[in-house]
């Protein structure tokens, strides 16, 4: 059977909900590196910097998905206002 891939979500919840806890399993954060960056798109805002926060808390290093999240998050920073970064969004 065809494993269907887990929306950016899903990808971005796991990754939080494992660094939360402590759980390490090399395994586990490079299949969900692999399937980050086949949403890529996808990532924004929260996700974006959930993603950036999980990982290098982890201390789990995937050059591919560091350098796109890299970029995603300098092209975010074009598109900010100053507002954006001074007042919380409810």
């Amino acid at each position: 059977p065809c494993l269907q891939l887990p929306s950016a979500v899903s990808i971005t919840n796991l990754v939080w909900a494992a660094t939360s806890l402590g759980y390490r399993d090399p395994p586990l954060f490079a299949a969900l590196a692999r399937a980050a960056l086949l949403r890529q798109v996808e990532w924004e805002g929260a996700r974006l910097s959930t993603l950036l926060w999980g990982y290098a808390s982890w201390g789990f290093y995937d050059r591919p998905l560091m350098e796109a999240l890299a970029a995603k998050a300098a092209r975010s920073l074009l598109h900010l206002e100053l507002d954006d970064l001074s007042r919380p969004k409810h």
